[in-house]
């Protein structure tokens, strides 16, 4: 949520507080104010001011809220005022950006036009949509098929981030009738339980996981979906270990098309399979990582990429249900020789692709040996039975990936070239979701969100592919 706070004189604050719910209400905006006395930045000890706080959804009512402090003060310019107070504020929102600033009474043309050019400015980098999920919707229209898939993006990101939400419920307990006791609970609940069936807004998310939520909340909120306010003075402690801190949703306006839709991910997670251990029927899960970095060819950072993918999986709940196995400068007698000997479920190869079609492994000195896609094709057929996924981590790998599925139940390659940063963050994302217990094709596209997330615009280019049964 975007948080302001406004210190001035008790006076200013309670005009400041009716004329900003006005503006909150035109737009539509729910908001939460409060006047309170603060202990002012000074050694005396009785010094006071009085400090207005608001929360609420989204940014669109900056611009107004600072034009209406500006036309205050404008006024008490030009009236008799036995003192002037300067109106303090401080402006924070969900991305991390923040404004402060202080206008007084005499504010020139010049310091006027500053004000609410930074302030407009503030919005116009909150509503930057680069990330490529922006919604199109208008109040009127319903929700389009291309908006919900986006948004089901960002909720995979939740349910693969959040695995342990709580709620603090409490209960009256009266064991005779002079005694009554009152038990407070902390359970825990899941993100479908807690949108669909709770009445109180407010749920306690363990620190580690909702700091690495911020960019899914950052996105929710600009597309008026959720808006999420973290509690700085109400957390707890479960086991000495984990910190758990309140976090408030607000319900913004799409969000009401969002939850009813019939394709919103909430409302079919219990009709699929979403484990990929079930998937392979329990067993523990294979991973080959295969690298080749010829040396006639630009390097990579594949070292990098397979770090974070070693770290991710070790950090995963699910970790023991996972082996994992890597090989650098891999040749293609090294290929089949590997296939046969570990028999993985997910082969993963990270290296060059040729605008061709061909993906270039190395040769006996270390340069370039290009394959065919008909050769990997035929090479993976005879794979089949064990080998359930392969990624292609590489340039211009769709055209392999798109023989190769003939045979392999999932895979996914590259529609054009991808750069080191949108590769680490795409096998970040997958195999994070992975060792969450996700679908291969939810840890594809929490890969596609990470690329989103780090600004990177190419979110689009890796495919996900599934075999053809007719084949």
């Amino acid at each position: 949520m975007t948080y302001i706070q406004i210190s001035s004189s008790h006076e200013d604050l309670e005009a400041i507080e009716s004329l900003s719910m006005e503006i909150f209400r035109k737009n539509g905006i729910a908001a939460k104010t409060q006047i309170s006395v603060s202990r002012a930045d000074s050694i005396e000890a009785e010094q006071f001011l009085p400090v207005l706080s608001v929360t609420f959804g989204g940014v669109i009512a900056i611009v107004q809220i600072v034009n209406l402090i500006l036309n205050i003060q404008d006024r008490k310019s030009k009236a008799v005022v036995e003192k002037e107070t300067p109106i303090s504020i401080k402006i924070r929102a969900i991305n991390g950006k923040e404004l402060d600033f202080k206008i007084s009474g005499n504010a020139t043309e010049l310091e006027i036009k500053k004000y609410l050019n930074d302030a407009q400015k503030f919005v116009s980098d909150f509503l930057q949509d680069d990330d490529g999920i922006s919604l199109k919707n208008s109040q009127e229209e319903a929700i389009s098929s291309r908006d919900i898939e986006k948004i089901n993006l960002l909720f995979r990101g939740l349910l693969s981030n959040l695995t342990d939400i709580r709620e603090k419920k409490s209960s009256l307990v009266i064991p005779d009738e002079e005694v009554r006791i009152l038990n407070l609970n902390f359970n825990k609940t899941s993100l479908k339980e807690f949108i669909y069936k709770s009445r109180d807004k407010k749920i306690y998310l363990r620190h580690e996981e909702a700091q690495a939520c911020k960019g899914f909340f950052y996105v929710l909120e600009r597309e008026n979906v959720l808006a999420l306010h973290e509690s700085n003075t109400d957390f707890c402690m479960v086991d000495m270990e984990d910190i758990f801190v309140r976090y408030e949703i607000e319900e913004l306006s799409l969000f009401s098309k969002v939850v009813h839709h019939k394709d919103f991910i909430l409302n079919s997670i219990d009709a699929s399979n979403s484990s990929v251990i079930a998937t392979y029927a329990g067993n523990k899960i294979s991973i080959l990582l295969l690298a080749a970095d010829p040396s006639d060819a630009s390097r990579l950072r594949l070292g990098e990429e397979f770090r974070e993918i070693q770290d991710k999986l070790q950090l995963a709940k699910l970790r023991e249900q996972f082996i994992l196995n890597q090989r650098m400068s891999v040749r293609p007698t090294d290929l089949s020789q590997l296939l046969l000997d570990l028999q993985p479920q997910i082969v993963h190869f990270s290296g060059h692709g040729l605008a061709s079609g061909e993906l270039c492994f190395e040769n006996e000195v270390g340069q370039s040996h290009p394959i065919s896609p008909s050769a990997l094709s035929a090479l993976f057929e005879q794979f089949e039975d064990h080998v359930k996924c392969v990624l292609l981590n590489a340039c211009y790998s769709e055209n392999q990936a798109i023989a190769i599925s003939k045979h392999i139940d999932h895979v996914i390659g590259m529609n054009k070239a991808i750069g080191d940063k949108a590769a680490i963050a795409f096998a970040t994302g997958f195999y994070q979701a992975l060792g969450s217990g996700r679908t291969i094709r939810e840890a594809y596209n929490l890969g596609c969100v990470q690329i989103m997330l780090r600004n990177i615009p190419e979110h689009l280019s890796p495919v996900f592919l599934e075999r053809s049964r007719s084949n």
